[in-house]
């Protein structure tokens, strides 16, 4: 697909985020100090209706969920042994169920183009993995949506195939500490 439908894309995933948004009051919640094993294990074990939304690194996680419910919950984290449990200012749970509806709408904007094989190594964080068939890019595309971002494990894929420098844009401070976080624990 070109650049232009590229740039289409990004307006029509916001603004299929955005409505999912509106839909329930949701947020998501930082957790630091736990790995992904043990903060999902804490879901389960109490029974919480919350979701990893992004795996960064391996002791920053990040949830998402119903407002209150996050809210609510803390101590659950905090009583496991977290560093630190935060909620981050954002507009909604994005990447977990409560983006279906995005996820629908965004397929609906995705479907009807043709991509084309990458003409340069891509990698998905719905999966962590390189990608080059284009039906699977497009597939990956629309249900990273509703699925965990894996940054953890497309950074360190990345580094495992010789891809050890990065730069950041938009939030790259914040990126490149979780890239070297996650380098680090590499070469260790």
């Amino acid at each position: 697909t070109s650049f232009e439908n590229g740039l289409i894309l990004v307006q029509e995933r916001a603004q299929a985020m955005k409505m999912a948004c509106e839909l329930a009051d949701t947020s998501l919640m930082a957790v630091l100090g736990l790995t992904f094993v043990q903060i999902q294990s804490i879901i389960k074990d109490n029974d919480l209706n919350h979701f990893i939304s992004n795996y960064n690194t391996e002791n920053q996680i990040i949830i998402g969920g119903l407002t209150k419910d996050l809210e609510y919950n803390k101590p659950f984290f905090k009583k496991e042994g977290a560093k630190l449990v935060k909620m981050l200012k954002v507009d909604g749970a994005f990447h977990t169920k409560y983006m279906e509806q995005a996820e629908k709408k965004l397929s609906n904007a995705v479907q009807p183009l043709v991509f084309k094989r990458p003409k340069y190594r891509l990698y998905q964080n719905i999966n962590g993995l390189e990608e080059e068939k284009p039906e699977n890019i497009k597939e990956h595309l629309i249900h990273q949506l509703q699925n965990t971002v894996l940054w953890y494990f497309t950074i360190k894929n990345m580094s495992l195939q010789g891809i050890n420098n990065f730069k950041g844009f938009g939030a790259a401070d914040a990126l490149n500490k979780m890239n070297t976080q996650i380098l680090s624990s590499i070469k260790n």
